[in-house]
């Protein structure tokens, strides 16, 4: 299993031409902040993946390609304790306001997700949520 986020922070203004030809627009959309809340909506919620066929594309499958397990992609004594905790439960509104990209936008734009990612860790040291 593989998996990917085709991330492209393309503006608007730069998407627009491929509504008339898709060859004069760049490919790929802005997705990688919300990647992980798709995934937990789309595939684990809607009942499509459990959690472990989850996160074994998004995380541990990465980490293997880019030769980085096992330090990374796995909760080992001695990796690196890169963590994400979520709340299933919990609901987010995709906001082309809380893009984090250049571009300023999301494809998600007002649709909903369940699963948001509440507390992180990166390296062992806590980060705020996005």
């Amino acid at each position: 299993m593989s998996s990917g986020t085709d991330h492209g922070p393309h503006t608007l203004e730069e998407k627009l031409p491929g509504w008339q030809d898709m060859w004069k627009a760049p490919s790929a959309v802005p997705q990688l902040q919300d990647y992980l809340r798709k995934l937990l909506d789309v595939g684990v919620r809607g009942g499509e993946l459990n959690t472990d066929q989850a996160v074994r594309p998004a995380l541990y499958q990465p980490a293997r390609v880019f030769g980085l397990y096992p330090r990374k992609g796995t909760i080992e004594i001695g990796a690196d304790a890169d963590l994400v905790l979520v709340d299933p439960e919990a609901e987010i509104e995709f906001r082309d306001e809380a893009a984090l990209s250049k571009c300023g936008w999301t494809p998600y734009h007002g649709q909903t997700a369940h699963g948001v990612p509440i507390h992180t860790t990166v390296r062992g040291r806590s980060r705020l949520p996005q």
